[in-house]
């Protein structure tokens, strides 16, 4: 993919911490519940309860070569920053 499809690389993720239990390599939106949400490890690290996956956050490389620290849910909402389009960046999907 050319770089100039990217809108906004600086907020487009192009690498993340994945499960450790996957198997895959790359994030598609589209298949099953979308690998962006179902493979990718959103608190792999600072969790304040270990029992709660909902809490701490994970290493996102972005797309402008940046790293960026995200808490939970904050790739996916209130922009999907997988998405590379704007029209994919938007979306309803709830935090895993």
């Amino acid at each position: 993919m050319p770089e100039t499809a990217i809108s906004d690389p600086s907020n487009t993720i192009a690498f993340g911490e994945k499960i450790t239990e996957s198997h895959h390599f790359y994030v598609d939106m589209l298949m099953g519940l979308g690998n962006d949400i179902m493979e990718v490890e959103y608190s792999r690290h600072f969790r304040f309860n270990p029992g709660d996956p909902t809490t701490g956050g994970s290493n996102f490389a972005m797309a402008d070569g940046s790293v960026r620290f995200l808490e939970y849910g904050m790739a996916l909402a209130p922009l999907n920053l997988w998405a590379v389009t704007d029209e994919w960046r938007t979306n309803t999907i709830s935090n895993p």
